[in-house]
């Protein structure tokens, strides 16, 4: 089974912050893999809410993904083992709120970044911890029989599945692209 990097596409370029000074759980905590968090909502903040934003299935955003319903049915049928929602609050700033999304906590971490294909730099602090990646290969052995995993490497990459692509595109969804292995500054989408 192949897969590939998740990255979202809007209609403009803009993303939607999680508001970690009104949230229970701070954004970072939701990119751990960690489950069981007694949220009620969770609330995100940006410039402006769009007309069009209802007609995306997923958000560009910083912390939880922002996932429609339509989403939210699709990933519980494909991968529920996988994957958490919490009720999502968007405020924009004039303080008009759109609460037709959900946060998408993905439990499944993986260690598939392999190392010996990809490229990257070390940082500079931490000669062993990862910096910038400028490209990226799985290593399958790595990578179960889930349909969509954060890297552990990198918490806020999330990769894919053939069959979640499949799915994506039967369903009719929007919002996403699917990056092929190689290049992360120039990365080849599927079609």
């Amino acid at each position: 089974m192949k897969y590939y990097r998740l990255l979202e596409f809007y209609k403009r370029d803009v993303y939607f912050y999680q508001d970690d000074q009104k949230n229970q759980v701070k954004s970072y905590e939701l990119e751990s893999g960690v489950s069981s968090f007694s949220i009620e909502s969770i609330y995100y903040k940006v410039d402006k809410l769009d007309k069009y934003v209802n007609k995306y299935d997923l958000l560009p955003s910083v912390g939880a993904p922002l996932v429609s319903l339509k989403m939210k049915c699709f990933l519980e049928e494909i991968a529920n083992n996988a994957c958490e929602f919490f009720p999502a609050i968007i405020v924009d700033e004039k303080g008009e709120m759109n609460t037709d999304f959900f946060a998408l906590n993905i439990l499944a971490v993986s260690d598939c970044f392999d190392e010996q294909k990809s490229e990257y730099d070390m940082t500079a602090n931490d000669p062993k911890k990862i910096g910038r990646i400028t490209s990226i290969y799985f290593n399958y052995q790595k990578l179960g029989q889930e349909h969509i995993y954060r890297m552990s490497i990198r918490p806020s990459m999330i990769v894919v599945s053939e069959a979640f692509v499949e799915g994506y595109r039967k369903n009719k969804l929007k919002g996403l692209l699917f990056a092929k292995e190689g290049s992360r500054l120039r990365p080849e989408f599927l079609d």
